[in-house]
């Protein structure tokens, strides 16, 4: 087994899927700390640049992310978003 499965990778998250930046075996839920392996990562926000465990994962943050925004506190890190 090749050590780079232990390590996070890092992704650029894009509409359609995700470009390896860094290998690695997995990346972290961004709302529950939960390791997701590439093989299962099926939920991500290309403009928070983030990743989700499952769909209700993903569905607390959108709606956060929508409240934050609302607010004026949270911004997109996706450049190419703007």
């Amino acid at each position: 087994m090749s050590s780079f499965r232990h390590q996070p990778a890092r992704l650029k998250y894009r509409d359609n899927g995700f470009q390896i930046i860094e290998s690695g075996g997995h990346v972290t839920c961004a709302v529950t700390g939960q390791t997701i392996t590439l093989s299962d990562l099926r939920y991500w926000s290309v403009d928070l640049q983030e990743a989700y465990i499952d769909a209700t994962a993903a569905m607390t943050r959108m709606v956060a992310a929508k409240a934050a925004r609302l607010a004026g506190g949270l911004q997109a890190t996706n450049p190419e978003a703007d």
